[in-house]
């Protein structure tokens, strides 16, 4: 047997079956034309909620990398490092440093670093969602 990946758009509404919560799941696509049952902790380990379904908001990437790890260090005297570990196991990591010691800031550079972070994940975003949109056809 061989292995795949895929990228999938799904409409999901929260419901509760039989005493348990989990979510009413339908395919965007329509290949799957009825509604499938998933518990929350599963359905919530495989989808991540999107607040549009026709692009990646900012808001979308702030939600997703707070889910994550951050690990924040000095370098030196004047340079941050912040590696962030992304809910998905993706590790990413940035530095921001300035010039003279006596300006340094941790938070300032944490902030820098977190932006930079951000900026690089909205193209695996729009990546992942074109992929859901359209599969490998296009």
């Amino acid at each position: 047997m061989k292995t795949y990946i895929t990228a999938l758009q799904v409409q999901a509404e929260p419901a509760e079956l039989d005493g348990e919560n989990g979510y009413w799941v339908t395919f965007a696509d329509g290949w799957v034309t009825e509604k499938i049952w998933m518990p929350d902790d599963q359905f919530e380990a495989h989808f991540f909620p999107l607040e549009r379904e026709d692009k990646i908001s900012e808001t979308d990437i702030i939600n997703f990398y707070a889910r994550g790890k951050e690990e924040l260090s000095t370098i030196g005297q004047k340079t941050t490092l912040l590696h962030a570990t992304m809910p998905t196991g993706y590790e990413i990591s940035e530095v921001s440093s300035c010039v003279d010691p006596k300006n340094y800031s941790l938070e300032l550079g944490a902030q820098l670093c977190t932006d930079k972070i951000k900026d690089r994940l909205c193209p695996h975003f729009g990546f992942m969602l074109q992929w859901a949109n359209n599969g490998l056809s296009s």
